[in-house]
């Protein structure tokens, strides 16, 4: 019992950072709700993006037996304007979310594509897959599939509550449909401009 308790317990302090990421979400979603979020804008290359979030999160999905694809929008530079962190922190969760939730074995594939205001990224992932009439549902604060309740890892159920706060505070959607690979496909839209 005294090893569960002291400070240096790797359970404690695994404990202690999901109530302080569960304490950081809590904040971001009140201010949202009283539309106070405050984005710190910057210029970002999607291919850099793509970048880091693939040498992030491949050694994650490789640990979970996933085979993680990101392809590329174009050889040109488009970027789109927004908060750096917010935006990592955005495809970072739909990524974890993909990750945590799809059977080993699976597929992850990320992909974008230019619109004529911005671009439109897309996460795809192999099943299990959700109801459709359960969709819209997953952005409900504290709402999860009930199949996939034993499969939640660490988990507050507030992450895709927190994708559509930051999404739409770049004054853009998020969606969710049925995947061609059998699991679900979440598709993000960001205005955009172009360096060309």
């Amino acid at each position: 019992m005294h090893k569960l308790f002291n400070s240096h317990s790797p359970v404690l302090q695994r404990k202690l950072k999901q109530i302080d990421r569960l304490i950081e979400d809590i904040y971001l979603i009140s201010q949202s709700d009283s539309q106070q979020l405050t984005l710190y804008y910057d210029t970002i290359s999607v291919a850099e993006l793509g970048d880091e979030l693939q040498r992030s999160f491949n050694p994650l999905a490789e640990a979970n037996d996933l085979n993680l694809i990101l392809n590329r929008l174009s050889t040109r530079n488009y970027t789109v304007e927004g908060d750096r962190q917010r935006l990592i922190q955005l495809f970072g969760n739909l990524l974890q979310n993909s990750i945590h939730y799809t059977d080993g074995g699976g597929q992850i594939e990320v992909s974008s594509q230019l619109l004529a205001s911005g671009v439109e990224f897309t996460i795809h992932d192999s099943p299990p897959g959700v109801p459709e009439y359960e969709h819209q549902q997953l952005f409900e604060r504290l709402y999860r599939v009930e199949s996939t309740k034993k499969r939640a890892i660490d988990c507050s159920g507030l992450g895709l509550t927190i994708c559509k706060a930051i999404v739409e505070a770049h004054k853009g959607t998020i969606n969710i449909a049925s995947s061609p690979l059998g699991g679900l496909a979440i598709t993000s839209f960001l205005p955009f401009t172009q360096n060309r």
